[in-house]
């Protein structure tokens, strides 16, 4: 694919792994893309925008949930991500509403990694007689979790919402590996 720069710079929504999502003016070249992910660039269009993420990101950590069109299914992204617009092979800033559209949604949609060490593995926060706090992380998810539910049935809709997800993800899993 050909891309041609447009403007000087681009007004376009940078998301690290684990951090939450920043409205950032870059200099619009592809090098200046390249850097923010970490390599050689590949394109996710994804509704009225498109996702720049790395292309070879295999072994790193998952960033957002994309849903595809088909039963809300969709994939993870790895990597550090921008996000931006790009209509005819060239790049455009993102306007006002799809700044606000996109850092809500990416906000929501990113995998949290609180209390985890760069291994992957829960650290939870520790008390000052060097023992682990696990009472007191159990209470904040607890009361996150009161605190989300609001409507018994909206939730019951998003536990098989979920269940079908998984069980889609595990069926292209085994097709993949047969």
């Amino acid at each position: 694919m050909v891309i041609h720069m447009r403007n000087n710079n681009l007004l376009v929504i940078y998301k690290k792994v684990g951090k939450f999502p920043e409205l950032k003016k870059v200099e619009n070249k592809i090098e200046v893309l390249e850097e923010l992910v970490g390599g050689e660039i590949e394109f996710i269009p994804y509704e009225d925008v498109t996702i720049i993420a790395r292309k070879n990101r295999n072994e790193l950590r998952a960033n957002i949930y994309i849903s595809g069109e088909f039963m809300k299914i969709g994939k993870s992204v790895k990597g550090d991500i921008v996000v931006t617009c790009l209509e005819e092979g060239k790049f455009k800033s993102i306007n006002k509403e799809q700044a606000m559209k996109y850092r809500e949604f990416l906000t929501r949609e990113s995998f949290k990694y609180e209390h985890f060490n760069k291994e992957g593995k829960y650290s939870p926060t520790k008390l000052k007689n060097n023992k682990y706090n696990y009472t007191n992380e159990f209470k904040k998810k607890e009361m996150i979790r009161e605190d989300t539910i609001t409507d018994e049935n909206n939730s019951n809709e998003e536990v098989m919402q979920m269940i079908l997800r998984i069980q889609t993800a595990i069926l292209q899993y085994i097709k993949n590996n047969n």
